[in-house]
């Protein structure tokens, strides 16, 4: 048996043992702790995030300190929002900051962020449950298959061992 008979092989018997597997009736056996099922509901969803973050930033600059060397804890109404504004937008004007028109975008920003690094959390753990449910099956496939091949080989040698 040359390579290129031996890789033919190997394909077909890896196709036979993978359809094999995909149609092979559940054995029952305990399902396996899933990602998805354990941290799933722990991971705040795009919007949920963007608010989240949103909020945290709001309530980082009610901390701070007003353009005036007040602290905003001490500020009411428009002032106080003016003030936070500032703040979240990399301080005053005057100081070299973005002012209260930078705000916006800083929030936006942070709010896009914590999307993103949301839908990435809930991408990695559905692959991740994805692979564990489809791993022991399909590496038990390849290992079968590997064995078929070894077995057709290990024949064919013998068959020739036999007529010499």
């Amino acid at each position: 048996m040359d390579k290129n008979e031996r890789k033919q092989l190997r394909r077909a018997a890896q196709l036979q043992r993978l359809a094999e597997a995909l149609e092979a009736p559940s054995t029952g056996a305990a399902p396996t702790l899933s990602p998805l099922g354990v941290t799933g509901a722990q991971i705040a969803g795009p919007k949920q995030a963007s608010s989240l973050a949103q909020d945290g930033i709001r309530r980082a600059a009610a901390n701070g300190t007003a353009g005036t060397g007040r602290p905003v804890s001490t500020l009411f109404g428009a002032a106080k929002q003016n003030a936070m504004e500032a703040i979240i937008g990399g301080g005053t004007i005057a100081n070299g900051g973005g002012g209260r028109a930078a705000a916006g975008k800083a929030l936006r920003s942070a709010g896009r962020s914590a999307a993103a690094s949301s839908l990435a959390a809930t991408t990695a753990l559905v692959l991740c449950d994805v692979a564990m449910q489809v791993g022991p099956a399909l590496t038990t496939a390849l290992v079968r298959a590997e064995m078929d091949v070894r077995a057709a080989a290990r024949a064919d040698r013998d068959r020739g061992d036999a007529e010499a």
